[in-house]
């Protein structure tokens, strides 16, 4: 820990400023919020501290996230936030909670996202449809039936 301080001393007096990861120490809680309120959110439980953060989305992208968070998919250094009734899958990085992307096309109620094969896959509800989307570009790619 001292080592630390010192660190961080030492870098601001030759002015450089470091940047530090908020959200990597721990696990990430979906908050699925009431129906037709817009309220979801997410929290983080960090592992050292025994502390719970509330609201980390909204806190750093200073929006709300939207109805129902039904899923948090995790890929590399992405989160995928599935909204279930805002029709919408949210990008955020991994540890920052920075909003990289809001996917809507391809979406009816999104319950789920999956990853293979540098793609990612989301169930809608509504549709009965997978839609399958590029995980570099966001890009959806084609959508199949999987019906009941």
């Amino acid at each position: 820990m001292k080592r630390f301080l010192l660190s961080n001393l030492f870098l601001f007096f030759l002015g450089i400023t470091a940047s530090f990861a908020q959200y990597n120490q721990g696990f990430l809680i979906a908050n699925e919020g009431n129906y037709g309120e817009s309220n979801a959110s997410v929290s983080y439980f960090d592992f050292g501290t025994h502390q719970v953060t509330n609201g980390i989305y909204s806190a750093v992208n200073d929006e709300p996230l939207g109805d129902i968070l039904q899923h948090i998919g995790l890929h590399n250094d992405k989160a995928y936030l599935v909204i279930n009734n805002s029709d919408k899958v949210v990008i955020v990085d991994r540890t920052t909670f920075q909003k990289l992307a809001t996917i809507t096309d391809g979406i009816s109620q999104p319950r789920y996202v999956a990853f293979a094969d540098n793609k990612y896959f989301v169930t809608n509800s509504a549709s009965k449809m997978i839609t399958v989307y590029d995980v570099a570009t966001a890009v959806g790619k084609r959508q199949f039936y999987y019906g009941y």
